[in-house]
């Protein structure tokens, strides 16, 4: 009995709790890392019914309930992020509103990609192109991503091999978040962009 107490330990002792809240018609935050074995508070309530929705549906801003998920909530719930899939969720009545949000879940025993080699700007971005450097020149076939603050993909590209890249954006101003994956593997870091 011990023994599995330790193991439980252990194996969540490093584990985050995190609150999701509702501020309006929007959850606050409505993007949060976390990893297998945090802990997310979400409110929820009956005029904010907190729903899990498939990647699709939450990108047709539906709010069709995922099978095997969490389901609809009318009270505050929590849950304990048990694998390495993103969680997608929506409120039900107000997701014409855009209220929804997203957790971008990495497991600890998963490989991240580590991109240390690679530095984008400016940041603020002033005439709608990005700049990235490669110093090292990274041979894998590395996708830069951007995602808007409602959780849109906004773009999502090939880097080349070459020292350094421009790419020109067409987005609005405002905020995104841009992480790169290659492989199957995504940046464990997300970062924020912002276009003036």
């Amino acid at each position: 009995m011990t023994l599995i107490a330790l193991l439980i330990c252990n194996t969540f002792g490093y584990a985050t709790q995190y609150n999701i809240n509702i501020s309006g018609l929007t959850y606050t935050p409505s993007n949060l890392n976390a990893l297998v074995g945090d802990t997310i508070n979400f409110q929820a309530s009956t005029f904010h019914p907190t729903v899990q929705v498939s990647e699709v549906t939450w990108l047709m801003n539906g709010a069709a309930p995922l099978a095997g998920g969490f389901g609809t909530q009318t009270a505050n719930f929590s849950i304990v992020v048990s694998g390495p899939d993103d969680i997608f969720y929506v409120c039900s009545n107000h997701i014409g509103s855009g209220m929804k949000g997203r957790i971008f879940v990495s497991a600890t025993n998963v490989p991240q990609l580590s991109i240390n080699d690679l530095i984008i700007g400016p940041n603020p971005i002033q005439d709608r192109t990005l700049v990235i450097r490669n110093a090292n020149q990274l041979k894998d076939q590395i996708q830069l991503n951007i995602i808007d603050i409602k959780g849109q993909v906004v773009y999502k590209g090939q880097l080349s091999n070459t020292a350094e890249q421009k790419i020109s954006l067409d987005i609005a101003k405002g905020s995104y978040i841009y992480f790169f994956s290659s492989e199957g593997l995504i940046s464990k870091s997300r970062q924020l962009l912002v276009v003036e």
